[in-house]
This record gives structure tokens, C-alpha cells and sequence, in this order.
């Protein structure tokens, strides 16, 4: 009897303890998981990177430009339904983000965005500027704080083929404990670990298979193409600017069209310059290399 009476005790004591972790876990407000960034799960990428556009921007351009041409700007930026937009606007690497530019980049985003809600943004960053981690940390931190952009794109340049891995450890990590997605664009040779995409650029519109599917199956990384800036060189005449239409339609159809049968993602280029001159006035005077890419976009991606 004694026994019985001891293991009643010990079982009332059970589920009394029982009772109260569970009131105390009632107690406790579950946590706000916006408050935490999430990195993107590989079976996102697909989704991120299906409708890529970036925007061309002129040497020397400047980020200053009327509410106007933003917004024309804008238009013609969301007209293509992006799932990502890169170059918002031209990055400077020798000083810090102007208020001009930061409010530029925010403008844009927020009207882009305003049609096109799950939208990624991007920011261009060259590693050659950057030879120490508290360098590139820093600069991480500050384009972080002032605009918060989605991806960060990691360039080196053709002419300057120098990595500094420790260095791109530390930024890599950095990126990613901020839930933030990284690229890269240079060698080949040189590809870091821990990125999550590679930026190729199809150097006079060419662009080779077995390239492809080498870093396909060696990095398992999506593949973004982009054309090289020259594909945006200005005519002299109007005769010249005929055939240079006719030589871009050309080219952005090939690389549209291989975009499945090679496994990349063809980057869209838009012309800042031209999309805001076409829709300063009226949408319907609009380039037509504009719509045909909107075309090849609607049909491939």
C-alpha cells in the first residue's frame, strides 16, 4: 500500500511539472521570423533567376535624374515583370554611397517592386578594391545599412586577375549571415566556395557549350549570361544605328534562345539612358528593342 501510495506522488509530481513547462511555453511569444534572414534554398534560384534584367548604364553616368525619367525609368524596368533586376545604379568603389544615389536606388526599387513584390535586387562590388577583410567588410556593411540589397554580385575584372581567398571567405560569410545571396564574375579559374551563383559574360555575343556544362557539372551553380557592355556602343549615323539594332536583335535572340538547351540564365540588357528618354514623353514612343526583348522574354523565360 505504502508502494502504491509513492508511485501516485511521483506521478502527480510528473504531470504537474508537465502542466507547467507547458504554461511557461504559452508564456513565451513565438518569434517573428522576418526579424531573421533567410538565405534562399537552392530549389529557389530557378525562380530568382527566371526573369533577369539589367540595367546598362553609360560611363560617367550620373545618378541624378529628374522624378520624371525615374519614373519612366521605372515603367520600363517593371514592364518586363522581373524576378530580378540587376544595376539599379552605377556603384562607386572609392567612396561611400552618396544620398543621391542611395535615394535613387530606393526609388527605383520601391517602384519596381510596387508591381513586381517578390522582386531581388542587386549591387555590384569590384574585389580588386578590397585587398584586406576589415576592407571589404566594411564596404559590405555600409551598402548593407544604406540601400539592403537582396544579392550581391563579387566582379573581377578581365584586366586585374587577382583573388585574395581569405578575403572572399570572410565577405562570402558575411553575405550569407545577412541572408543575402552571392555571385561571382571573373575567372573561371578562380571560382570561391560558398557562392551561389556565376556570372558569365558572352564576350562578342559567343558563348560555348561545353563551357557550360563543364561549370554546371563541376559547381552545380545556376549560370547567368550577360552581354558584354559594348553591346550598348553608340552610332554615329542613322544608317550606322540601323545595322546596330539589327546586329543587337540579332544576338539577344540567339543567346534567348539557347538559354534551355545550354542551362543558363540569359541576363536582359535595358539602356538607362534609352529607357528613360523613350518613356519621358509618351509609352507608346518606346524602343523597339525594348518590346522585342519583352518578346523573347514573355516566350523563353
Amino acid at each position: 500500500m505504502k508502494k502504491k501510495y509513492q508511485f501516485m506522488m511521483v506521478l502527480c509530481c510528473f504531470f504537474q511539472l508537465l502542466h507547467t513547462s507547458f504554461a511557461l511555453a504559452d508564456t513565451i511569444p513565438p518569434s517573428d521570423p522576418s526579424s531573421v534572414p533567410m538565405h534562399p534554398r537552392p530549389a529557389d534560384w530557378k525562380v530568382i533567376f527566371n526573369r533577369v534584367v539589367s540595367l546598362f548604364h553609360h560611363d560617367g553616368e550620373s545618378s541624378e535624374h529628374s522624378s520624371k525619367k525615374m519614373k519612366g525609368l521605372a515603367r520600363a524596368v517593371s514592364s518586363f515583370q522581373p524576378s530580378c533586376v540587376l544595376g539599379l545604379l552605377p556603384v562607386s568603389d572609392e567612396a561611400t554611397l552618396s544620398m543621391e544615389q542611395v535615394d535613387t536606388f530606393c526609388f527605383l526599387r520601391k517602384e519596381i517592386a510596387s508591381t513586381n513584390p517578390h522582386c531581388k535586387f542587386e549591387a555590384t562590388l569590384n574585389l580588386t578594391r578590397y585587398p584586406t577583410a576589415s576592407a571589404l567588410l566594411s564596404k559590405l556593411q555600409e551598402i548593407s545599412l544604406k540601400i539592403a540589397p537582396d544579392i550581391f554580385l563579387l566582379v573581377v575584372p578581365k584586366n586585374n586577375e587577382v583573388v585574395y581567398p581569405s578575403v572572399l571567405a570572410k565577405g562570402i560569410e558575411y553575405i550569407h549571415e545577412h541572408g543575402q545571396v552571392v555571385g561571382y564574375e571573373g575567372p573561371t579559374s578562380m571560382i570561391p566556395d560558398g557562392i551561389d551563383f556565376l556570372m558569365i559574360c558572352a564576350e562578342n555575343g559567343i558563348i560555348h557549350r561545353e563551357e557550360i556544362a563543364s561549370l554546371r557539372m563541376k559547381h552545380r551553380l545556376p549560370i547567368l549570361v550577360r552581354v558584354n557592355k559594348s553591346f550598348w556602343h553608340e552610332s554615329s549615323t542613322s544608317s550606322e544605328q540601323h545595322t546596330t539594332e539589327v546586329e543587337q536583335a540579332k544576338l539577344l535572340i540567339h543567346l534567348a534562345e539557347e538559354q534551355n538547351a545550354f542551362g543558363y540564365h540569359f541576363v536582359y540588357p535595358v539602356l538607362s539612358a534609352l529607357a528613360m528618354r523613350q518613356h519621358d514623353f509618351h509609352d507608346a514612343a518606346e524602343s523597339s528593342l525594348l518590346v522585342r526583348m519583352r518578346a523573347l522574354m514573355m516566350r523563353f523565360n
